[in-house]
């Protein structure tokens, strides 16, 4: 049975309760990329802020652009708890790599405002899957150590990623079905 994901990032909770109805194998069978699953948007300590600290206005009261309000109407939100599968959008570019980013045209959307609208890339070789910074504007990290631009770094299930002050954990199909099925009710 091939279950249809839906566009937009799901919570976790959504993934245990389909483990709970369909069951171990044909849910196992259904997760076939690695998936990322939001930790913390919370934007971290504020060091990463955009533009400059004067500490006279709240970041609040900086008005969005044009595009950034667009972007924000249309754009689901992201939340701790959300899973977003790390896979190619149909119609994507650079077929070896799967991009990251706020803009629409990226493989994975993470509609944040401190990433980069193209701010990584996670590509699969038979070593296993890396991640990339495509020299963003606020880094991306794996394991705590902020990445050096356009060198793929390995990264593991379960391994922390961030981009920017975003922490998410990074999960292969294996590692994400064991996830799920140790927090099912029905294992």
């Amino acid at each position: 049975m091939r279950l249809t994901r839906p566009a937009s990032p799901r919570l976790f909770s959504a993934y245990v309760d389909e483990f709970d109805v369909v069951g171990a194998l044909p849910f196992e069978s259904d997760i076939d990329a690695p998936m990322l699953l939001v930790r913390s948007t919370d934007g971290g300590d504020g060091a990463l802020e955009r533009g400059f600290e004067t500490g006279i206005i709240d970041r609040a009261d900086i008005p969005l652009s044009r595009d950034e309000r667009l972007l924000a109407e249309q754009a689901p939100p992201i939340l701790p708890g959300h899973v977003l599968p790390i896979s190619k959008r149909e119609g994507g570019v650079f077929r070896d790599r799967v991009g990251i980013g706020r803009t629409a045209n990226v493989d994975v959307r993470i509609t944040l405002p401190l990433v980069s609208k193209y701010h990584a890339f996670f590509t699969c070789s038979a070593d296993g899957w890396t991640l990339t910074d495509a020299d963003s504007s606020n880094g991306t990290f794996a394991r705590g150590e902020r990445l050096a631009p356009r060198v793929a770094t390995l990264v593991s299930d379960a391994d922390e990623v961030a981009f920017g002050p975003y922490r998410f954990s990074f999960h292969l199909p294996r590692g994400f079905v064991r996830l799920v099925q140790g927090r099912a009710r029905t294992r």
